[in-house]
């Protein structure tokens, strides 16, 4: 599965994570604008239904075109034990935030390769590279 995939079928399976650990600034501009919509969607359901489980979650996409890829995510066997879900989420999340501030940093490089990054475009840059390294533990 994706980094995406993955952390969407961590919140199926365990809604009550939406509340132990918020989704990353900056998801915005992830390069997989469909799964993060829907990531966020289950976030927001799951944070603000306190003691919703899988099927209840579930539930509320019954007429959503995804349903049949939730319904396998849901099911998706992750081989960990339920002390582990939260810690796998949070390094599934890191990695998309990580996907995203790339991207970010992409679109940036080829401004500047045309020669149209002005200041405050630079200094967005630095500031992207600067929390890519805190992300990853590099300082």
């Amino acid at each position: 599965l994706s980094p995406m995939a993955t952390s969407i079928s961590l919140i199926l399976q365990n809604p009550a994570l939406a509340d132990a650990l918020p989704l990353p600034k900056g998801l915005l501009s992830h390069p997989e604008k469909r799964g993060f919509e829907l990531l966020q969607t289950l976030y927001e359901i799951a944070s603000t239904h306190h003691n919703m489980n899988t099927a209840a979650l579930l539930e509320r996409f019954r007429d959503h075109e995804d349903l049949a890829t939730l319904e396998r995510l849901a099911a998706k066997d992750h081989l960990l034990e339920e002390i582990d879900f939260e810690p796998f989420l949070t390094e599934t999340l890191n990695t998309l935030q990580d996907q995203a501030i790339g991207e970010s940093i992409d679109l940036l490089v080829k401004q500047a390769s045309r020669g149209e990054l002005d200041e405050p475009a630079k200094r967005q840059l630095a500031n992207l590279y600067s929390e890519r390294q805190k992300l990853r533990g590099i300082d």
